[in-house]
């Protein structure tokens, strides 16, 4: 049988062969080969139906894809962690009493964390801290942000593990 998921790829299951078939839009195919008699090939095809076609929200892959490195509920505190990360400041962790004091504007040579935002008034849609150049000062940062839409100034948003 074959099945398509929101026009993104099929899927075809052969019952003869242990195997899984995709059939991308690019017309590439790739095959996955699974021991007989193993019960590989469903649990893979039911985790790839989950994510291509989700009943809950939860069932996305952002979701599924691992647990978060960052045990602390509070979501100040997780992007801060992410934030020393992205800054090589591993060393540092991040807590409540920091967010609430303000105290968390570290920088390395080019970037630094910034606290314009804290009260959310600089851009309501963006986190509370933000990584900006190091060569840019606060007031430029607000000054910068009244020319752009919606007050969305160009920061940083993500970072590969490997930079």
């Amino acid at each position: 049988m074959l099945f398509w998921f929101s026009n993104l790829i099929g899927m075809e299951i052969m019952d003869l062969k242990a195997s899984l078939t995709f059939a991308g839009k690019d017309m590439r195919i790739i095959v996955f080969g699974f021991r007989p008699r193993t019960k590989q090939r469903r649990v893979i095809f039911d985790a790839l139906l989950r994510c291509a076609k989700p009943a809950r929200i939860w069932d996305l892959y952002a979701f599924t894809c691992g647990p978060s490195k960052f045990s602390k509920p509070n979501s100040k505190v997780r992007l801060l962690n992410e934030y020393f990360r992205l800054l090589r400041k591993g060393s540092h962790c991040a807590s409540v009493s920091m967010v609430e004091e303000g105290s968390f504007t570290l920088s390395n040579d080019l970037w630094r964390i910034s606290n314009t935002n804290s009260n959310y008034t600089v851009c309501s849609s963006y986190p509370f801290a933000l990584i900006v150049p190091k060569s840019i000062s606060d007031e430029e940062v607000i000054q910068a942000s009244t020319f752009r839409a919606r007050c969305r100034i160009p920061v940083v948003s993500w970072c590969h593990p490997g930079m």
